[in-house]
């Protein structure tokens, strides 16, 4: 499953372009294969805590198009972030806050792409 790659244009609104880069995470989300793939990594990952802390160390080095987006749009003057890393911290927990752990666990029901418009 790989996730678009999304790149900063300064010739487009940045509404439109966050509401899009949302939405693609919105959708990566809202896949079952891919709930269901995460839900088997973490279950392995639980009882494996020395390839947990491998895998923990890649994430921190991978850096996510929401990032890159933000850092783009802050090197064209677009937007006026200090931190970086804090403000992609901030989307990130937003977005799978509400669309990935709940549904991930089951808590709530996977987010229906076609019904979910982000304006």
């Amino acid at each position: 499953m790989t996730q678009p790659r999304v790149f900063y244009s300064p010739d487009v609104a940045l509404e439109k372009q966050l509401a899009a880069l949302i939405k693609i995470e919105i959708d990566l989300n809202s896949l079952q294969d891919y709930l269901y793939l995460c839900r088997v990594v973490i279950g392995y990952l639980f009882y494996t805590p020395e390839a947990l802390q491998k895998e923990i160390k890649k994430l921190c080095n991978h850096e996510a198009s929401p990032k890159r987006w933000i850092a783009a749009a802050v090197d064209d003057n677009q937007l006026i972030i200090t931190d970086i890393e804090f403000a992609f911290n901030q989307l990130d927990s937003l977005v799978t806050g509400r669309s990935f752990w709940p549904q991930l666990l089951k808590l709530e029901p996977v987010i229906d792409k076609k019904t979910t418009t982000i304006n």
